[in-house]
Protein backbone atom coordinates (compact mmCIF):
# COMPACT_ATOMS: atom_id res chain seq x y z
CA UNK A 1 0.00 0.00 0.00
CA UNK A 2 1.57 3.44 -0.72
CA UNK A 3 1.70 6.20 1.93
CA UNK A 4 -0.16 9.35 1.80
CA UNK A 5 1.68 12.08 1.14
CA UNK A 6 2.30 14.47 4.42
CA UNK A 7 -0.34 16.92 4.22
CA UNK A 8 -3.04 16.11 2.48
CA UNK A 9 -6.24 18.18 2.22
CA UNK A 10 -9.81 16.82 1.53
CA UNK A 11 -11.67 19.54 -0.45
CA UNK A 12 -15.01 20.49 -0.26
CA UNK A 13 -15.41 21.23 -3.69
CA UNK A 14 -15.39 24.22 -6.01
CA UNK A 15 -17.40 27.28 -5.10
CA UNK A 16 -19.71 27.70 -7.74
CA UNK A 17 -22.94 26.26 -6.58
CA UNK A 18 -22.33 28.88 -3.37
CA UNK A 19 -25.50 31.32 -3.24
CA UNK A 20 -24.49 34.68 -3.72
CA UNK A 21 -24.47 36.89 -1.10
CA UNK A 22 -27.68 38.91 -0.55
CA UNK A 23 -25.31 42.82 -0.55
CA UNK A 24 -24.30 40.87 -4.08
CA UNK A 25 -27.08 39.95 -5.62
CA UNK A 26 -28.83 43.36 -4.76
CA UNK A 27 -25.83 45.78 -5.48
CA UNK A 28 -23.33 44.00 -7.78
CA UNK A 29 -19.80 45.04 -7.23
CA UNK A 30 -21.05 47.36 -4.33
CA UNK A 31 -22.32 44.58 -3.01
CA UNK A 32 -18.99 42.43 -3.93
CA UNK A 33 -17.09 45.26 -1.62
CA UNK A 34 -19.37 45.29 0.86
CA UNK A 35 -18.82 41.64 1.41
CA UNK A 36 -15.03 41.79 1.77
CA UNK A 37 -15.12 45.08 3.60
CA UNK A 38 -17.44 42.76 6.32
CA UNK A 39 -15.05 39.97 6.19
CA UNK A 40 -12.25 42.51 7.87
CA UNK A 41 -12.31 42.83 11.24
CA UNK A 42 -13.57 46.39 11.47
CA UNK A 43 -16.29 45.73 8.75
CA UNK A 44 -17.02 42.79 10.49
CA UNK A 45 -17.63 44.76 14.07
CA UNK A 46 -20.58 47.07 11.96
CA UNK A 47 -21.94 44.21 9.84
CA UNK A 48 -22.56 41.60 12.95
CA UNK A 49 -24.26 45.22 14.96
CA UNK A 50 -26.35 46.36 12.39
CA UNK A 51 -28.89 47.29 14.66
CA UNK A 52 -27.31 48.93 16.85
CA UNK A 53 -24.66 50.75 14.01
CA UNK A 54 -28.08 52.14 12.78
CA UNK A 55 -29.33 53.54 16.51
CA UNK A 56 -25.85 55.00 16.58
CA UNK A 57 -26.26 57.04 13.29
CA UNK A 58 -29.78 58.11 13.82
CA UNK A 59 -29.38 59.37 17.57
CA UNK A 60 -26.37 61.26 16.50
CA UNK A 61 -28.32 63.00 13.57
CA UNK A 62 -31.64 63.33 16.42
CA UNK A 63 -29.24 65.05 18.68
CA UNK A 64 -27.20 67.37 16.30
CA UNK A 65 -30.10 68.63 14.39
CA UNK A 66 -33.06 69.13 17.06
CA UNK A 67 -31.14 68.55 20.69
CA UNK A 68 -28.19 70.82 20.43
CA UNK A 69 -29.89 73.51 18.67
CA UNK A 70 -32.51 73.63 21.72
CA UNK A 71 -30.39 73.34 24.15
CA UNK A 72 -27.77 75.83 22.37
CA UNK A 73 -30.48 78.68 22.08
CA UNK A 74 -32.28 78.08 25.29
CA UNK A 75 -30.16 76.12 27.60
CA UNK A 76 -31.19 73.80 30.16
CA UNK A 77 -33.42 76.71 31.61
CA UNK A 78 -36.60 76.83 33.02
CA UNK A 79 -35.80 80.67 32.48
CA UNK A 80 -35.29 80.82 28.11
CA UNK A 81 -39.05 80.81 26.97
CA UNK A 82 -39.70 80.33 23.48
CA UNK A 83 -40.65 83.93 22.51
CA UNK A 84 -42.91 82.87 19.67
CA UNK A 85 -45.15 80.23 22.29
CA UNK A 86 -43.62 81.00 25.42
CA UNK A 87 -43.27 77.34 25.92
CA UNK A 88 -40.50 76.08 27.51
CA UNK A 89 -38.91 74.03 24.99
CA UNK A 90 -35.77 72.74 27.24
CA UNK A 91 -35.11 72.29 30.66
CA UNK A 92 -36.38 70.85 33.90
CA UNK A 93 -39.85 71.80 33.07
CA UNK A 94 -39.87 71.61 29.29
CA UNK A 95 -39.92 69.03 26.69
CA UNK A 96 -36.60 67.52 27.61
CA UNK A 97 -35.69 67.42 24.31
CA UNK A 98 -31.69 68.43 24.85
CA UNK A 99 -31.37 65.89 27.72
CA UNK A 100 -33.52 63.31 25.91
CA UNK A 101 -31.26 63.38 22.70
CA UNK A 102 -28.61 63.51 24.51
CA UNK A 103 -28.90 60.17 26.92
CA UNK A 104 -30.29 58.39 23.77
CA UNK A 105 -26.91 59.59 22.08
CA UNK A 106 -24.59 58.14 24.97
CA UNK A 107 -26.41 55.49 25.31
CA UNK A 108 -26.52 54.36 21.90
CA UNK A 109 -22.51 55.61 21.69
CA UNK A 110 -21.74 53.21 24.21
CA UNK A 111 -23.73 49.88 23.25
CA UNK A 112 -22.39 50.05 19.89
CA UNK A 113 -18.47 50.91 20.60
CA UNK A 114 -19.02 47.91 23.36
CA UNK A 115 -20.34 45.23 21.28
CA UNK A 116 -18.31 46.24 17.82
CA UNK A 117 -15.31 46.91 20.09
CA UNK A 118 -15.31 42.63 21.23
CA UNK A 119 -15.11 41.85 17.59
CA UNK A 120 -12.52 44.43 17.09
CA UNK A 121 -10.49 43.40 19.62
CA UNK A 122 -11.20 39.91 19.59
CA UNK A 123 -11.22 39.37 15.96
CA UNK A 124 -14.20 38.17 13.78
CA UNK A 125 -16.26 35.08 14.65
CA UNK A 126 -16.20 32.67 11.92
CA UNK A 127 -19.14 32.01 9.40
CA UNK A 128 -20.78 28.97 9.12
CA UNK A 129 -18.83 28.46 5.81
CA UNK A 130 -15.53 28.76 7.79
CA UNK A 131 -16.60 26.63 10.70
CA UNK A 132 -17.49 23.57 8.14
CA UNK A 133 -14.70 24.25 5.90
CA UNK A 134 -12.20 23.99 9.44
CA UNK A 135 -14.42 20.95 10.58
CA UNK A 136 -13.81 18.57 6.94
CA UNK A 137 -10.45 19.74 6.08
CA UNK A 138 -8.23 17.12 7.66
CA UNK A 139 -4.50 17.37 7.65
CA UNK A 140 -3.04 13.36 7.69
CA UNK A 141 0.47 12.13 7.71
CA UNK A 142 1.52 8.91 5.94
CA UNK A 143 -1.19 6.40 7.70
CA UNK A 144 -4.67 6.53 6.85
CA UNK A 145 -7.37 7.09 9.65
CA UNK A 146 -8.37 3.20 9.36
CA UNK A 147 -4.59 2.56 10.22
CA UNK A 148 -4.09 5.07 12.73
CA UNK A 149 -7.41 3.83 14.83
CA UNK A 150 -5.31 -0.10 14.41
CA UNK A 151 -2.28 1.20 15.90
CA UNK A 152 -4.28 2.59 18.83
CA UNK A 153 -6.15 -0.54 19.63
CA UNK A 154 -3.07 -2.69 19.33
CA UNK A 155 -0.62 -0.18 21.39
CA UNK A 156 -4.06 -0.01 24.19
CA UNK A 157 -4.35 -4.30 24.03
CA UNK A 158 -0.21 -4.24 24.25
CA UNK A 159 -0.75 -1.87 27.38
CA UNK A 160 -3.40 -4.22 28.69
CA UNK A 161 -1.91 -7.32 28.24
CA UNK A 162 1.59 -6.08 30.03
CA UNK A 163 -0.62 -5.01 33.04
CA UNK A 164 -2.28 -8.53 33.15
CA UNK A 165 1.26 -9.90 33.28
CA UNK A 166 2.65 -7.78 35.25
CA UNK A 167 -0.15 -8.33 37.81
CA UNK A 168 -0.01 -12.06 37.33
CA UNK A 169 3.91 -11.78 38.51
CA UNK A 170 2.80 -9.77 41.41
CA UNK A 171 -0.05 -12.48 42.45
CA UNK A 172 2.67 -15.36 41.71
CA UNK A 173 5.47 -13.97 44.36
CA UNK A 174 2.61 -13.72 47.01
CA UNK A 175 2.37 -11.56 50.02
Amino acid sequence: MAAAPADVTVDVGDDSHKKKGLYDQTFGALGRAYDKFALSRFGAGIDNNKGAFFNLLFSHVIFWAVGFPAGDEFGYDDAAKDPDTGNIPSGPSGSGVFIITLVLTCVATIIFFWRAGTIWVNGRPETTEEIIRRKTTRRRDSTSALDDAKQEVAEMERKASSHDIKEAAKKAQGP
